[in-house]
């Protein structure tokens, strides 16, 4: 996303995972993602199980470990 951002030009972003015997996984962006893509208007896609193409960004994403945390302290120093 970062060079995206830099680069200010138009990509396509794929995204995916591996589950335990190599085969692609499908994937979704994260609450902090899912913002960034909404707000430039990239388009970030993943693959079903048929290996067809298809947006990454869903309606309730999950939020980042890192903003999980970062909320705790948060929380922790009131």
């Amino acid at each position: 996303m970062n060079y995206c951002l830099k680069n200010k030009k138009k990509y396509e972003i794929y995204i995916w995972k591996f589950d335990k015997e190599c085969n692609i996984k499908k994937a979704h962006c994260c609450s902090a993602c899912t913002i960034i893509a909404k707000k430039y208007n990239y388009n970030i896609y993943t693959f079903d199980e048929d290996m067809n193409k298809c947006s990454a960004i869903i309606a309730n994403p999950q939020v980042t470990l890192f903003f999980q945390i970062k909320n705790i302290q948060k929380i922790l120093k009131k």
